[in-house]
């Protein structure tokens, strides 16, 4: 194997695996607390800003493809919860969009919120949009550099 083959082999292998797999710099923490019959949620950055005016989408158990109801935090990150005790099973509230993301699963009987049960849908693992995107940038650039450099090296060194 001649020398630049081995390095362009070893620059696309580490573009691969050397990249940080997550960006916590940006990362949304969601809490919740229950209060009364209500979900009190508060999302924040994991700095512990807050994050004001993110997007709130909630669905509900009989129908998740369209929203039951839009909304957005105010500028504590808080946003409050109510939903439908008649409409029992799994409701889906979606906080924040792109790579700050969260959606929390939030079962409700006829009892209520049964926040012993709330769960997070892969939780905090939203920045995987820039590294994969970074992952094929890097990969491009190099593969581009290996064939532009082989295009150059047999046009003009003959």
């Amino acid at each position: 194997m001649k020398v630049k083959q081995f390095i362009f082999a070893l620059t696309l292998l580490l573009s691969l695996v050397a990249y940080p797999k997550t960006v916590s710099a940006h990362s949304l923490e969601t809490d919740y607390q229950l209060i009364s019959d209500s979900l009190e949620i508060q999302a924040t950055f994991s700095n512990g800003e807050p994050f004001p005016n993110a997007a709130i989408v909630v669905f509900s158990p009989n129908d998740p493809t369209h929203p039951w109801l839009e909304a957005r935090t105010d500028e504590n990150g808080k946003f409050v919860f109510n939903p439908e005790q008649s409409i029992a099973g799994d409701w889906s509230v979606e906080i924040g969009e792109d790579s700050h993301w969260d959606n929390i699963i939030v079962p409700v009987n006829t009892r209520g919120i049964d926040v012993e049960e709330i769960t997070y849908l892969d939780k905090h693992n939203w920045d995987h949009h820039y590294h994969f995107a970074t992952q094929f940038i890097v990969v491009g650039i190099a593969l581009g550099s290996g064939i532009g450099s082989q295009f150059l090296r047999r046009k003009f060194i003959k």
